[in-house]
């Protein structure tokens, strides 16, 4: 098919929306993890708890984490429901990881006790999107193990809120939500292989605990590489705005009637050039 036949963008969240409630939750962090029960370090990972979403893989290379330093003080919060949810806690109770049940956090308006919790999983049940920024905004990073994804919007959502991102190379979003690695200068070649490390995040391999828990690690021990991560993150997924979306589903319906097919709006600016947005539909 002719490239310039093709529309993309289409993958897109509300980035504004997201953007705007974690940087409000930040501003008043304080007052939010006390209400909601939150760690203060903690991986996050949000979605339904079902086979496909590999949590099983998550939660054992989490375990490794922990193994590997007695000084990791970086808990896993669980934001979601479904069938797996059992087979999930008893694998932790297998793997002797501390659980925390906090469904009900948050959702009153009352402060919720923080004592001095081990690093454990924490399992907070199906939540609204309005909700939904509390816990992107004070994570260390966003997690999604999944075993096949078609796109995977959570990370548009987490990107939006400022994160840094670990996603399986099976999500549909990995090739274009991760940009190469450029920070040859500013990081090590350690971080991670060529393969694995991204501008924003990391890519691996879904069916390996080790090499989920290799990149955890990394991030866990690195606070400046996760903040220029999730500011790199920001800046990705303008690229993929309700805006872009909107320009490129006009541009389709014109050339799908008949319209001669012009450029398309280029992914690397969140802009148009002014030659294609005078041939906007209006």
């Amino acid at each position: 098919m002719p490239e310039n036949r093709i529309f993309t963008g289409y993958d897109a969240v509300d980035n504004d929306y997201f953007a705007a409630k974690a940087a409000e939750v930040r501003c008043q962090a304080s007052d939010y993890r006390s209400r909601y029960g939150l760690p203060a370090h903690y991986f996050l990972s949000l979605g339904r708890f079902v086979p496909k979403k590999n949590l099983t893989t998550l939660i054992r290379a989490y375990r490794k984490v922990l193994d590997s330093s007695q000084t990791c003080q970086t808990h896993l919060v669980m934001v979601g429901s479904g069938e797996e949810e059992p087979q999930l806690r008893r694998l932790c109770h297998e793997l002797r990881l501390p659980i925390y049940e906090k469904a009900g956090a948050g959702i009153e308006n009352r402060k919720s006790k923080i004592e001095n919790e081990l690093p454990g999983v924490h399992f907070y049940g199906f939540r609204q999107i309005g909700e939904n920024p509390v816990f992107y905004a004070l994570a260390e990073a966003f997690i999604l193990p999944s075993l096949w994804e078609e796109w995977g919007l959570v990370v548009n959502e987490a990107m939006a809120s400022g994160l840094p991102v670990v996603v399986s190379k099976a999500a549909g979003c990995a090739e274009d939500l991760l940009e190469p690695w450029k920070w040859t200068e500013n990081y090590p070649e350690s971080i991670g292989t060529r393969e694995q490390r991204h501008m924003n995040g990391f890519v691996f391999d879904p069916s390996s605990v080790e090499e989920l828990s290799q990149v955890m690690r990394i991030l866990e021990a690195a606070p400046d590489l996760r903040w220029a991560m999730g500011a790199a993150s920001r800046r990705i997924v303008e690229k993929f705005s309700c805006e872009n979306f909107a320009r490129n589903a006009l541009l389709a319906a014109q050339v799908a009637m008949g319209a001669e097919p012009i450029t398309t709006v280029n992914l690397s600016s969140s802009e148009p050039s002014e030659p294609l947005a005078d041939k906007l539909i209006t």
